[in-house]
């Protein structure tokens, strides 16, 4: 399925450049599966899936980018996002990192090599165990995993209750309250920000 809609967004812009460059527009990937007796699960690249049931929680995400360009990382800690500095060390930082997109022994994210799907995070789980699930580009799940406002239960439970556009707005409030990146050393003041909630039936 991935594997196949990387090759039609591909074909469709083929003509419009280089899709080997590795600066080639890309995005990460989350999907959530129901089948008759089990729930399917897929992450490519920086976005989260937490999967809730009776006796468990599991967070799945792919941070394999996390291990190259890590010089290039604390560098852009170093200045206040919005500055010159600031954006010539994520200018680096990128370019750093590109390097190793999409390549074997690299990260993984999709752009436009089919082959990408194949390096997805990914597995089953009986969909008795699963009573919800979330999928969150980083821009929310920021939320927890960079912000600590609170757990994934709780996230899960803001996204249940008071559906996405709360849960996107708070992140919004704390990312105002930082808006240089003083207490949350980040790239950019805010990130695209989607959630999503499955309730399995």
């Amino acid at each position: 399925m991935l594997t196949s809609a990387i090759t039609r967004v591909a074909n469709l812009h083929g003509h419009t450049g280089d899709l080997d460059d590795p600066g080639t527009p890309a995005a990460s990937v989350t999907i959530v599966r129901e089948r008759d007796q089990d729930l399917d699960y897929l992450v490519l690249f920086d976005s989260v899936v937490v999967l809730d049931g009776p006796s468990d929680l599991k967070v799945v995400t792919d941070r394999r980018v996390d291990a190259f360009a890590q010089a290039e990382e604390s560098a852009i800690r170093e200045h206040p996002i919005g500055s010159p500095e600031h954006q010539a060390r994520v200018d680096e930082l990128v370019a750093a990192q590109r390097r190793h997109r999409n390549q074997p022994g690299g990260y993984w994210v999709a752009g436009a090599k089919p082959a990408a799907a194949y390096e997805a995070v990914a597995g089953s789980l009986p969909r008795s165990l699963i009573t919800r699930a979330a999928l969150l580009s980083d821009g929310a799940s920021c939320l927890v995993d960079r912000y600590g406002a609170g757990d994934w239960s709780w996230l899960l439970t803001v996204l249940q209750e008071e559906g996405p556009r709360r849960l996107i707005a708070r992140a919004r409030e704390l990312e105002s309250r930082d808006p240089a990146g003083a207490r949350w050393p980040r790239y950019k003041a805010s990130d695209d920000a989607t959630a999503a909630i499955c309730l399995p039936g």
